[in-house]
Order: structure tokens, then sequence, then C-alpha cells
């Protein structure tokens, strides 16, 4: 089968989706499938570095186009950036290689639209991976306004390009109810949850290594490792690290990058250190070097996006705190994976609570996620099988009229968080039109 991937990111970029995309086509590759992947030559984070236009990674033919502008530029930039590899994708894959199926991620925004085109020109197969909703997520952070042109606009093409898919995968089952409500055909969505990445682990030598180089030998560190966007709502963690910076026990370290990156950079003090992105093989070490982790997920993006990062957080067995809405995908894995008190939820605005919370466990001292756990639905062969089972089940592009059911027009966004925290069903009653 030829199969042809598109991202904004792919490796050696760190950010999570180049990451998964790319465990997912190796997989492909090894199995006999001839992947190409097109993504932009521009660096995520480094704005002056560029990757090859054309390489060979483990098997998968990489094609680099366009210009995407990296995070931390202004957001004119950024939609210049946007809007230029969105048409170099177009093009050439409107004359490239005829691919059997097109799989789409959701960064950056629009991207399913031109993979819908490209699926129709070619007669291939549609089939979009939805790591975020767009626009509903531009929605909730304020960058778009709810009822402004450009908000309708883009939620027109999201449903059109979202009726033309014959699979979408959702990545929990808030995001699918979300997807229903954006126009998805019920029988086209499927949820197949991110994984804990087999080649990440609980990395003693790594650890002692890096809290030795740090400093950290007699300190309790408390962890915030990842991309960290205008969806992380910080206010509350940064809250507990300024009520404890009397505490010489207790050390705070965010790693990553993202759009909030120089917003943290001004609370930088005596008890916290920021890192930026690290290489992939030293992401084990870091990880490990923590001895609790925090996820943060801000209340509104509920069912819009995914906190990936609790996955390898599981991998290298480290306890860890959620920081975000009390029905959430962090607030499901605990639940379904029997974590016990190793993980807690918190909600945002709980300074106080998880301050106190911080100190228990830093008295406690360094602790691991009980040896009882279920983590198997989580296990990277497990996920990645699943997901190549919906390659084969796609339908070939474009449906019939028969196929394309009618759904409720697009909710705004306070209607999406009435929507996700319901059972199911949901999906199909109390809608705003």
């Amino acid at each position: 089968m030829r199969v042809l991937l598109l991202n904004q990111t792919y490796l050696p970029d760190p950010v999570a989706t180049s990451q998964y995309l790319g465990r997912w086509a190796e997989h492909l590759a090894r199995e006999g499938h001839d992947v190409t992947v097109m993504a932009s030559r521009r660096a995520y984070e480094d704005g002056h570095k560029f990757h090859p236009a054309r390489e060979m990674i483990a098997g998968v033919r990489v094609v680099r186009v366009g210009s995407a502008t990296p995070c931390g530029r202004t957001r004119t930039d950024r939609v210049v950036g946007f809007v230029k590899f969105l048409a170099a994708i177009l093009l050439r894959g409107l004359f490239g290689p005829k691919p059997d199926v097109i799989v789409a991620l959701t960064t950056p925004p629009l991207l399913p639209a031109v993979a819908a085109v490209l699926a129709k020109w070619r007669g291939a197969r549609l089939v979009i991976w939805a790591m975020d909703l767009h626009p509903e997520v531009a929605i909730a952070a304020g960058l778009l306004a709810e009822n402004g042109i450009t908000a309708r606009v883009a939620r027109a093409v999201s449903r059109w390009s979202l009726r033309r898919a014959s699979r979408i995968i959702a990545l929990d089952d808030a995001m699918r109810r979300a997807l229903f409500f954006q126009g998805a055909d019920s029988e086209s969505v499927e949820v197949i949850p991110l994984w804990m990445q087999a080649d990440i682990g609980f990395d003693a030598v790594g650890r002692a290594t890096m809290r030795r180089a740090r400093g950290w030998d007699r300190k309790f560190v408390v962890m915030c490792a990842g991309n960290h966007g205008a969806c992380h709502s910080m206010e509350t963690l940064l809250a507990a690290a300024d009520a404890l910076r009397d505490d010489p026990h207790i050390h705070f370290c965010w790693v990553g990058g993202g759009a909030q990156w120089n917003t943290l950079q001004e609370h930088a003090a005596r008890n916290v250190t920021l890192i930026p992105y690290l290489p992939r093989e030293k992401l084990a070490a870091v990880l490990s070097a923590a001895d609790l982790h925090v996820v943060v997920m801000g209340d509104a993006f509920n069912g819009l996006l995914h906190p990936s990062k609790v996955y390898n957080i599981l991998a290298t067995g480290r306890p860890f705190l959620h920081i975000g809405p009390e029905k959430s995908p962090v607030a499901d894995v605990i639940d379904q994976a029997g974590l016990g008190d190793s993980a807690a939820s918190f909600c945002h605005g709980d300074r106080v609570p998880l301050a106190c919370e911080i100190r228990r466990r830093a008295r406690l001292g360094a602790g691991h996620l009980p040896a009882e756990a279920d983590l198997s639905r989580w296990q990277e062969p497990r996920c990645l099988e699943k997901l190549t089972l919906t390659l084969g089940h796609a339908r070939r592009f474009p449906k019939t009229a028969d196929e394309l059911s009618p759904r409720p027009f697009s909710l705004p966004v306070g209607g999406y968080a009435r929507a996700v925290v319901s059972g199911p069903g949901a999906a199909g009653v109390g809608h705003r039109g």
C-alpha cells in the first residue's frame, strides 16, 4: 500500500506530533508499505534551521516543502507561514506519485482540507488523525472571535473535510464527541489513544547523571515537560512554585518550549529551572530525573486537544499530578490504569492544596507508579496495529450521498464544554445550531 502522511513537523523535530507520526511511519515501513511523509523544511523551534529537502529515515521517504513559521513568531508571521506550507503541500501532492491512502494530521490548521482536495484529485482514501480540533482550539485560546467571519469560514472548511474522510482517528472519547459536533459522520470516527513509546523507560543512570549535573542530588524535583502552548494554563502551578520558593528541598523544572516559554522565563527563580527541548536520546533521562511530574490542561480545551505527555510519564513509572478539568483524558487514564495515590487531580485555582500536596510528597520522597497498574491499553505495538488496521478499513474517497448522513452544525466553545463531559450519545442532543 502506498501511504502519504502529512504534518507540519517530522523527525527529528522533538514535538509530540512529530514523534508519534515517526513511530507510526516507521512501523508501516517495517510492515512493507511504501511510506512517504510530507512536512515543513523549517525546524519547529529554531526558525534559522532547515532540514534536508529529501531524505530516507528508517525506510520512510521524507519530503520537506515550503515554510511553516516556527513557534514563537508573531501571529501574522505564523499565518503567512502556514499558508505557504499548505500551498506547497497541495502543489507537491497534486503532481507527485499517486498514493492509495492519505493520512493528514491537524497541524497546521486546514491541513485536512488540503488533504481532502488531494484525495479527491488522486482518487485516494482520506484518513484524518485528529491531534487537536480547529478552529475551536484557537477560539478557546482567544485567538479567534467565536462568531467572527474567520471562525465561521474555518468551521465550514473543517466540516467539509471531516465529512469527506473515510476514517477519522480521535484520541479520546471527549474528542470523539466533539468531532460529532463538528460534523463528522459517526461511523467514520474511531478512538485510538496515543501510547507509551517503546524506547522510553526509567533510566536510572541518566537520572543520576542529570541530577548530579543540575545540582538536584538533595532536591525533590517537580517537572512539567512538553510543549507549553496557549492551551496550558500555568498560573496554578506557578503560584504553587512561588508559595514553596523558601523551601530549599523542593525545586521546579519546566522542560520544552512553546508559546508560553517567554512567560515562563519571566518566572525563573532560585527554585525554578527552565530547560529547552533536548534531543530525543536524552528524553528518558530527563523524565526519569523528576521525582514528581505535573500534567496541565486548560479547562476550555477538554475534547479539543489531548495531553500526550502523560504517556511517556507512564513509561518511566514516575508519579504525577494533573491540573485541569475534573473530567478529562488525564483523569480517565488515572482511573483506567488504577494508579491509586501515585497520581492525583487538581482544578485550576487550587494553588494552596496543590502546594500542600507537593510538600507532602517531598517529605515522603521519590516514588513510583504501583506495580499492579494496568498500562496494557497504551502499549505501543497494540496502538500501532490498531492505527494500521484503520487504513485497510477506510473506504475509497469520495463517499456517496447516502453515506453522508445529516449532522448538527458546529457548536460554540461553551457547547463543546457541555458535550464532552456527557455520556455516549450526547452528540445528537442538546446542541445549538
